[in-house]
């Protein structure tokens, strides 16, 4: 059975060379991807410690505007009238 093995991969040379390749690629692509991440990652939680170095307590504040991801945001009469802005 492996002497037909090799006999097929020595008879279509370039068909197995291209086929490892295909292999190494592939292999090396999701490693990158896994490095690429978690370099991201790493970034970013240095970045948000930094920020919050000495910080003690962080404090949000409640959603005043609604449907903010879509462009048209919209603010309660009642809403502005707390923040400031001239009620009528």
């Amino acid at each position: 059975m492996i002497r037909v093995t090799l006999k097929g991969l020595a008879g279509r040379k370039l068909r197995a060379l291209l086929t490892a390749l295909a292999v190494v690629l592939g292999v090396a692509m999701v490693s990158g991807t896994y490095v690429l991440t978690d370099t991201i990652q790493k970034a970013f939680d240095g970045i948000f410690s930094e920020s919050y170095e000495g910080t003690d307590a962080v404090i949000n504040g409640k959603q005043l505007v609604d449907f903010s991801s879509s462009g048209r945001a919209t603010v309660s009469a009642a809403s502005a009238c707390i923040v400031g802005v001239t009620c009528w």
